[in-house]
């Protein structure tokens, strides 16, 4: 997904809506971190991954900046 689609996807939205995650197992976090993060792309391929890892990763530097939109233990917004 790209910054575009997801805007397009939240313009028609009441500003006070609750964001909410998958959580592991089942249910639903509240989303409460976002901002950017530097990314390499394609270094997993098993499914508990995700396709993607934070940069730097080993000796690769970022490919692209990403926008993270998650779960961070211990923040309450």
């Amino acid at each position: 997904m790209k910054v575009k689609e997801l805007m397009e996807l939240l313009a028609g939205q009441p500003p006070e809506r609750r964001v909410v995650l998958d959580g592991f197992e089942g249910g639903y976090h509240d989303a409460n971190a976002a901002g950017e993060i530097p990314l390499v792309l394609n270094v997993h391929d098993v499914w508990y991954y995700g396709a993607h890892e934070h940069a730097p990763y080993g000796d690769q530097e970022a490919d692209e900046t990403a926008f993270f939109i998650g779960v961070k233990p211990g923040i309450n917004r």
